[in-house]
């Protein structure tokens, strides 16, 4: 009786270990709600990793809890960021790892110093973009 019920377990154990190790869902298997806040990846999706995939599929989970600020942020940077080469996300990541680095008063100054620059290179384009509030 005791190795019936050891077995039991072991078996309980290793199919909740076994769910916890599936690969993550291929763009067919999205609901409907996670494809439509990650509509801008669909092309990508399928070759993305499967780290990267559990990752944005959290995001879509959490997407109808966000304040609408939030969701336009999500809806606003997808688009974007599905739209850069490998090359550029890569760059994207550098430089997010280096602004991880500074203090807040050097982001800051980071941050207008850019506002500068995107203001002489695209003027139209900048009078409507805002800067982001530091975290």
């Amino acid at each position: 009786m005791r190795i019936l019920a050891l077995s039991l377990m072991l078996a309980c154990t290793m199919q909740f270990a076994i769910a916890g190790d599936r690969p993550a869902p291929r763009w067919t298997e999205l609901s409907p709600a996670e494809q439509s806040v990650l509509a801008p990846l669909a092309k990508q999706w399928d070759t993305y990793p499967d780290t990267k995939r559990k990752r944005l599929v959290k995001v879509a989970d959490q997407y109808p809890s966000m304040t609408p600020q939030q969701q336009a942020r999500v809806s606003a940077r997808l688009p974007r960021w599905a739209a850069l080469s490998t090359e550029e996300r890569s760059k994207a990541r550098q430089n997010f790892r280096k602004l991880k680095q500074l203090s807040p008063e050097q982001r800051a100054h980071a941050r207008q110093q850019l506002q500068k620059r995107m203001t002489a290179q695209h003027p139209a384009t900048s009078q409507t973009s805002s800067t982001h509030p530091s975290k």
